[in-house]
């Protein structure tokens, strides 16, 4: 059997040739969304051990342009939810374009083991997004197991992805710039989240540096307050997206994310509607609905982002709290009410020891 093998891709080696190079370059291309570099890959680019003839290598990503580092980001409330530049796992739903709002302010929470030989991360357990240059807002059930008790030596492993579009390569901005690994610099759990019910389930993440903004790295702007929220508010134009499985039986999610067109509705309807749904009524959440009822959030896509359009920008409405994708039934999806929280996101941004609930 190994012999077969040897000499079967010595068969193909032979094969690959014998093909002229432009069909060899034009695979590269479309079957492996690489560029053929006749010097061999550079810089961070990855090797994909296709041949492109001649000499030449396919290799994904870009070379990074030397940009200067000490240039200041625009303020936050100019950029957040905006376009900068352009760039060419929900069950059901479909894969977005890489860097193209309202995802790009959405991060990938990543474990990264020493026996990892190449890098690129185990698995990415969970979503969240950034709300400005080192901050990241997530559900408290992401974060929570590694703040205290026995996962606290796990935090150090985690690396929150800004930027990043696919799990399996580096991901660059139109600025030349690639994606940040971030480590945890500290975490700030909301001092009421409960595990089993779900209460109050938002954590923050205040990251080891300063991301320099990109059309890949985009702070999500935030909600009104709640209280100025009309009762019945229904929002029929949003957007959910996740980093999760794409099929119920899948135990590793899908190396993009994943996205569908939802509505979201307000706290006091949803409240409503989750009293009869046997006890599942976390406090501080509100209830997304995919406009295709055939789409459903499923494991890994904790955290996920829903943004709904406001004035010309998109807000983070909320984050995926409790997926449904296991459930029998018209279960719904429910995500944590980032409007509710925002007087608590405020008060703890310029220090975690400071926080008002």
């Amino acid at each position: 059997m190994a012999w077969s093998l040897i000499l079967g891709l010595v068969a193909l080696t032979g094969l690959a040739q014998a093909i002229p190079s432009e069909r060899l370059q034009d695979a590269c291309v479309t079957y492996y969304q690489g560029k053929c570099m006749p010097g061999g890959c550079q810089g961070d680019q990855i090797d994909l051990r296709m041949d492109c003839g001649n000499g030449g290598s396919c290799c994904r990503g870009v070379v990074a342009a030397n940009t200067p580092a000490d240039t200041p980001n625009p303020r936050l409330n100019d950029v957040c939810g905006s376009i900068m530049g352009k760039s060419s796992r929900i069950i059901g739903g479909e894969t977005y374009a890489r860097c193209t709002l309202p995802y790009s302010s959405m991060v990938g929470l990543r474990f990264f083991f020493e026996n990892d030989l190449n890098k690129m991360g185990n698995i990415t357990f969970c979503a969240g997004s950034l709300i400005d240059e080192d901050l990241v807002v997530t559900t408290g059930h992401c974060i929570e197991p590694y703040v205290q008790g026995d996962g606290m030596p796990m935090l150090s492993e985690i690396r929150v992805i800004v930027g990043g579009y696919d799990s399996y390569i580096t991901d660059y901005g139109n600025d030349g710039a690639p994606e940040d690994r971030a480590k945890i610099a500290e975490a700030k759990v909301h001092p009421n989240y409960n595990r089993n019910s779900l209460d109050n389930n938002i954590a923050l993440i205040r990251l080891d540096r300063k991301i320099k903004y990109n059309n890949c790295k985009i702070p999500a702007c935030l909600p009104r307050r709640a209280e100025n929220v009309q009762c019945g508010q229904v929002q029929n134009e949003c957007q959910m997206a996740g980093l999760g499985t794409r099929f119920e039986d899948e135990f590793r999610p899908f190396p993009r994310p994943s996205k569908a067109d939802v509505r979201v509705f307000d706290k006091s309807t949803s409240s409503g509607i989750l009293r009869y749904m046997d006890g599942l009524n976390p406090e501080g959440s509100v209830i997304v609905e995919p406009i295709q009822a055939q789409q459903k959030a499923c494991a890994f896509d904790w955290g996920g982002i829903v943004m709904c359009p406001r004035d010309g920008r998109w807000e983070l409405s909320g984050l995926i709290s409790f997926h449904n994708c296991l459930q029998n039934g018209n279960v719904p999806i429910i995500a944590v009410d980032i409007a509710q929280y925002r007087g608590w996101i405020e008060s703890c941004a310029p220090d975690f020891t400071q926080c008002i609930i």
